[in-house]
């Protein structure tokens, strides 16, 4: 009866049984989707407390949220099967990102209570799914126990949330959760490059996790789009089309230029700390591109130096982690004597289109941007002939 009931619930797949080309499921889909609404809360709550506490706001939600979704991601990727075990704790997840989704609003009001007991529920599955996965599989023990203390310390600090009435305090508490949450892996790095030599793990990021970070940007782009179409929720006005029309093909030439650079590496690293320096990229990458789809729309219908400025700060970022994270990586590599011009070529142009008015700095970057993607179709094209 014990050994029906334990195959029935499943057990969590080793991590030395790694399966070749494996493909996303559909239960990871299903999972991403409860994120389309979390980003979309937390752009809308920004742009109702646009100043530097609702950045700091902005900031946190975002952290916690990626921290969660990355979770999940990495442990579907490592150890996740069809087990019923994989499927109830997924749905579970599911369900207390969706409550977490409902505390955005009061978190950017400066009550981070809810937002606190929510996300405590959510590191205490993490933990259990962990923890249970090191006792299926002792050797991995190694690498878990480290990182199960620091979760422990971050559970406690959301605990300590409820008790302190100060919001600063309270963001304090949850900037250092978000410490000790992401600086985990990075901290245990030695165990892990141990644990991966003795086992004969390779230092490597797999497709289907590269691919669930790119469908992570879909849902950042999705919902850049989504903003953009409601510039018309008053009818399609003629003097709207033009600059709507600038808007979208500066998303649409991030998107080119993203999925054209990533789906050409292999991540494969001498060490564990190079899969986290990747992984880190990519997180602040998503985040810079958050931030330069909500300065886009803002531009729609302001023209402030502070949305300016954000716009073209949070577009260089998104270059940069975006050209650090595909260099050296790709099968079709660029010259560095070319990439440094064409990169000082881009930047100057965007410096350059601080100086010009709304329309003109936008027609400016769209060309810069849209002249990047064809000059990698063109490298690429010209290394494959």
């Amino acid at each position: 009866m014990t050994k029906k009931s334990h195959n029935l619930w499943g057990t969590p797949r080793k991590i030395t049984q790694q399966i070749r080309e494996r493909k996303i499921s559909w239960l990871e889909l299903f999972s991403d989707l409860v994120y389309v609404v979390i980003i979309h809360n937390i752009t809308v709550g920004f742009a109702a407390h646009f100043n530097w506490s609702g950045l700091l706001t902005f900031l946190i939600l975002f952290y916690l949220v990626f921290n969660s979704w990355n979770n999940l991601a990495i442990y579907f990727d490592l150890h996740g099967n069809d087990s019923v075990r994989t499927t109830f704790l997924t749905l579970v997840q599911i369900l207390l990102v969706a409550l977490f989704a409902g505390s955005i609003i009061t978190a950017f009001d400066g009550q981070y209570l809810a937002t606190a007991l929510v996300y405590f529920a959510i590191q205490l599955l993490f933990m259990y799914m962990w923890w249970t996965t090191a006792r299926y599989d002792p050797e991995h023990m190694l690498t878990t126990r480290p990182y199960l203390i620091y979760y422990t310390i971050g559970a406690v600090l959301l605990l300590l949330i409820p008790l302190m009435k100060a919001t600063g305090i309270q963001e304090l508490l949850l900037l250092g959760v978000i410490f000790f949450d992401f600086f985990a892996l990075l901290f245990e790095s030695p165990n892990f490059n141990r644990e991966f030599k003795q086992r004969h793990i390779a230092f490597q990021i797999s497709p289907a996790l590269l691919e669930r970070y790119g469908q992570f940007t879909m849902i950042v782009l999705g919902e850049s789009l989504a903003n953009l179409i409601d510039l018309f929720d008053e009818g399609l006005a003629l003097p709207k089309i033009g600059l709507f029309l600038l808007l979208v093909i500066s998303t649409i030439a991030i998107w080119w230029l993203y999925y054209s650079l990533m789906d050409d590496i292999t991540v494969k690293e001498r060490n564990y700390q190079g899969l986290v320096f990747f992984r880190g990229l990519h997180i602040n990458f998503i985040l810079f591109l958050s931030l330069e789809g909500f300065f886009l729309t803002e531009l729609a219908d302001k023209s402030s130096l502070w949305i300016r400025l954000g716009y073209l700060i949070s577009l260089v970022l998104v270059l940069v982690t975006l050209t650090s994270m595909v260099i050296n990586r790709q099968q079709h590599t660029v010259a560095r004597k070319q990439l440094f011009i064409s990169g000082s070529i881009v930047l100057i142009a965007i410096l350059l289109s601080t100086l010009l008015p709304n329309i003109w700095m936008l027609i400016l970057i769209d060309v810069v941007l849209l002249s990047a993607c064809v000059y990698r179709e063109r490298n690429v094209l010209n290394a494959e002939s």
